[in-house]
């Protein structure tokens, strides 16, 4: 619960919605959660703040996207579409499922 700043109530909803994806993925491994939010904070220069907000208004739909996929698509922003960084950044920050 402190890794992923979630409180009790909301780890027990996350359980009953999502078994499967809770079992598999996130109990599964612990460095999923790590390692996915890594990667959002070394593309995009995320602050700490940025990461709890993005938990806050994403888990756990943001541990379906597999990390290289994540890279990925962030390429894809930055190197096809031709965003800045600090674009994304706040794309992301406003929606993450983006």
């Amino acid at each position: 619960m402190n890794e992923i700043n979630i409180k009790a109530p909301q780890l027990r909803n996350m359980l009953l919605s999502h078994p499967h994806l809770m079992e598999n993925v996130f109990m599964d491994s612990e460095d999923n959660l790590t390692n996915t939010m890594e990667v959002l904070q070394t593309e995009l220069d995320l602050s700490i703040e940025d990461i709890k907000a993005i938990q806050s208004k994403a888990l756990p739909a943001i541990l379906y996207y597999p990390r290289s996929e994540l890279r990925k698509r962030i390429l894809v922003y930055k190197l096809d579409l031709g965003y800045p960084t600090e674009e994304i950044k706040k794309m992301v920050l406003k929606d993450p499922r983006m």
